[in-house]
């Protein structure tokens, strides 16, 4: 806010920098991989059950990401710039991987590291946000979804260019640089980044598993999740 010393701004302006356009890249990936599906069944020979079991390995990975990192994040919220910078690194390793696979089973497990990355960036990138903007917190919590509403609707014009110059492991691999840059810039620029650092036993697995456990599993079994 207005209120806050220059350097808080500056720091708060640097972390929106890195984290909203960043978030498109992960989106950009799951989507344009979609397109990519189309074009890998047919050179690999898949049968239509395998190419389908990819989509669903990539949502598995996801979802089960999604749903465990918001625990581990709340511990290690001191941590929250080496958890982004993590996340980078599982996409871009994954991705390479893909682009290397000799075989269907390697490509199975390197989408799911790679989901697995994509998945574990939003919870640290919103609660950094949220703490780091707590007057402005819904516009930049917006700006942040809406980057990835963007990378979602350019993907398939992105892969759909690249397939007419590269193979579908090529257009894997091109991105991979440039998750390898954005996650040199985190490291460097945003690894000591993050809220305070919680007290020990407040920190362990245990106490944070007694505490958010039970209203996870409510939530699952309400009429809602079914």
């Amino acid at each position: 806010g207005r209120g806050r010393a220059p350097d808080a701004r500056r720091k708060a302006r640097l972390i929106a920098s890195g984290v909203i356009p960043a978030q498109p890249v992960g989106h950009v990936y799951a989507w344009g991989f979609l397109v990519l599906l189309t074009e890998s069944h047919g050179v690999l020979g898949l049968a239509p059950f395998q190419t389908f079991f990819l989509d669903g390995v990539l949502s598995l990975a996801a979802g089960t990401t999604s749903m465990s990192s918001g625990l581990f994040v709340d511990m290690f919220q001191h941590r929250t710039g080496h958890i982004l910078w993590l996340a980078m690194v599982l996409m871009g390793v994954g991705y390479l991987l893909v682009g290397m696979s000799p075989t269907y089973a390697v490509i199975v497990l390197s989408i799911m590291v790679a989901s697995a990355g994509g998945a574990l960036w939003p919870p640290p990138a919103l609660a950094l946000l949220s703490h780091m903007y707590p007057d402005r917190r819904g516009l930049r919590l917006a700006m942040h979804r809406s980057s990835g509403n963007i990378g979602e609707a350019i993907s398939p014009i992105i892969v759909w260019a690249l397939l007419l110059t590269l193979s579908w492991r090529g257009v894997v691999s091109a991105g991979v640089p440039v998750i390898a840059v954005i996650a040199v810039l985190i490291f460097v620029f945003m690894r000591n980044v993050g809220g305070a650092k919680p007290e020990p036993d407040k920190a362990s697995f245990r106490y944070n598993f007694q505490r958010k456990g039970p209203p996870l599993a409510e939530a699952m079994r309400s009429r809602g999740m079914l």
